[in-house]
């Protein structure tokens, strides 16, 4: 494990609504895309961070499908979007069903 982590799955010290892990090896620097799901009822906002660009998608939970609302954009922007979404009552899930990999890998 590169980090321990908390009880809600972020590295201890991160503050952030979502965690950016960095690895090091002898000469390159690793960036792991790391993909993350925000639910309230039946809709949700799917996030996915690959190094320093991220994007966010709304999906209805219920289908596993997008309602067509998507926001491609540096790191820091979708992280003031989802510090928003968290303070309009939505909850960070500990679960990542694999019916939403072809929205990952889009």
């Amino acid at each position: 494990m590169l980090c321990s982590t908390t009880t809600d799955g972020h590295p201890e010290g991160i503050n952030d609504p979502f965690p950016v892990i960095l690895t090091r090896s002898r000469s390159l620097l690793c960036i792991t895309m790391e993909s993350f799901i925000y639910t309230k009822d039946n809709n949700g906002y799917l996030v996915t961070i690959r190094g320093d660009f991220a994007e966010m998608t709304k999906v209805d939970l219920e289908r596993q499908v997008s309602q067509y609302i998507r926001l491609e954009a540096p790191v820091e922007h979708i992280r003031s979007s989802v510090k928003k979404i968290i303070s309009q009552g939505y909850k960070l899930s500990n679960q990542l069903e694999l019916g939403w990999k072809r929205f990952i890998e889009a």
